[in-house]
């Protein structure tokens, strides 16, 4: 294809969307153990305190 034909037809037909894989969630797992996992590993804390803290901002 032609850069001229590219060009027509990005925009209207094609998009491209950069992403971060380091900055997305994974669909195969659960938000919330992805969120988990998260916090575990920067503020080291069992997976225990992460669901009870979970909990209680819920409830917040």
């Amino acid at each position: 294809m032609s850069p001229e034909a590219q060009r027509r037809m990005l925009g209207r037909k094609l998009a491209m969307v950069f992403l971060d894989p380091m900055m997305t969630l994974n669909p195969v797992l659960r938000v919330g153990d992805q969120m988990a996992m998260a916090v575990r590993v920067h503020a080291n804390v069992s997976k225990t305190a992460v669901w009870e803290q979970a909990r209680q901002r819920e409830h917040a």
